[in-house]
């Protein structure tokens, strides 16, 4: 909640103390998106192998070998840190 006032707080500062609104907008909204990334990423931090599409192996039919990349169909998301 304290995190929610302060920003809060700075957005009605800036705003009356900015000539350059649009920037500032600009700027909040990358902050926004930036956080929900960041959330995404603690939430979901792997993503699926784009060679065997998350199966762990891949090849036609019955020549399915396992998959090098992964080793088991889950790859770390870039900036998850793992």
């Amino acid at each position: 909640m304290f995190v929610i006032d302060w920003i809060i707080a700075l957005w009605d500062w800036l705003w009356d103390h900015s000539s350059a609104k649009g920037t500032m907008l600009v700027m909040f909204a990358l902050l926004g998106l930036a956080m929900a990334w960041r959330i995404s990423l603690a939430v979901f931090p792997y993503k699926r192998c784009p060679r065997c599409k998350g199966a762990g192996s891949y090849g036609p039919g019955n020549l399915r070998r396992p998959c090098g990349r992964c080793n088991g169909g889950r790859l770390p998301r870039v900036g998850s840190g793992r």
